[in-house]
């Protein structure tokens, strides 16, 4: 999808990145993702993007420099945002109680980094007949807070994500979370009561892999920036993530910006692209 050596996109992203309305975006995306979004954006160049997870904004505000595509972003926690922009259009009702009919099918990109089962949101958006998908969480073989399709491909997704849910003691439930968790409850449509139901998708990666390998689907994991030896984890990089592609030469860039990679490298966790092609 891309040639091996994007130094020049990367200084072009990276002059647009030193402007970031957020200097320390933990929790969020950082630059191995940044940049991946930048280059997929450039690629598609999609006339509407719908965006769940705006956080504190950062992803929507990269977006809002690179393209002048129309932006829908969804949060339900909207007390996280920091960079507001009147081009954008913000929402806090959940995306799939979102009526998309109106979104053309070819032209819309569709970007998920909301913690939500990958699946989950492929299906509600295949409802609609979106073909364009951007996965931020995409994590490695149990690893991680969400399934991933990266765990469906490899099929390593076995319902840890159920067990870990289990292990949340009640402190680490918040007044707030609660809150957002009842207002989503609330806020529901009845657009199309079968997307309501998530229950009614499969959870089994098994059964997942055989679904989406039936389906013509063009799945694109972008690479880290630069070689890196360990993951966030701590674990050995081929080890986690299977390959050790370098989509920059570290020999061709300045100290001080290998030093601006290396800081936020390790928030990497292979931000992939998905098109259909029917």
């Amino acid at each position: 999808m891309f040639e091996n050596n994007l130094n020049k996109e990367f200084l072009e992203f990276y002059e647009v990145y030193k402007k970031r309305p957020i200097d320390v975006n933990d929790g969020g995306m950082k630059m191995p993702h940044m940049f991946g979004l930048y280059c997929f954006i450039k690629k598609i160049n999609p006339k509407f993007i719908i965006e769940s997870g705006t956080f504190k904004g950062q992803s929507s505000w990269l977006m809002e420099q690179i393209t002048d595509a129309k932006i829908l972003t969804i949060d339900l926690y909207k007390y996280d945002l920091l960079h507001n922009s009147k081009n954008i259009t913000y929402s806090n009702l959940d995306f799939r109680f979102h009526d998309l009919s109106d979104f053309p099918i070819d032209e819309t990109l569709l970007v998920f980094d909301d913690h939500v089962n990958a699946y989950e949101r492929f299906v509600h958006g295949r409802f609609w007949k979106f073909k364009h998908f951007i996965f931020e969480d995409n994590y490695p073989s149990n690893r991680g807070n969400t399934p991933s399709f990266k765990q469906f491909y490899n099929k390593s997704y076995d319902g840890w994500g159920k067990k870990r849910l289990k292990k949340i003691p009640l402190k680490d439930w918040t007044i707030n979370y609660i809150k957002n968790i009842l207002r989503a409850i609330l806020a529901r449509k009845t657009i199309h009561p079968e997307l309501n139901e998530p229950n009614n998708i499969k959870y089994d990666a098994n059964i997942i892999n055989q679904t989406i390998s039936k389906l013509p689907i063009n799945y694109y994991e972008f690479p880290q920036l630069i070689k890196c030896n360990k993951s966030r984890w701590g674990t050995n990089w081929i080890d986690t993530y299977g390959n050790e592609d370098i989509c920059l030469v570290k020999e061709e860039l300045s100290d001080e910006i290998i030093k601006e990679i290396e800081k936020e490298l390790k928030d990497y966790t292979s931000i992939a692209y998905l098109k259909i092609d029917n």
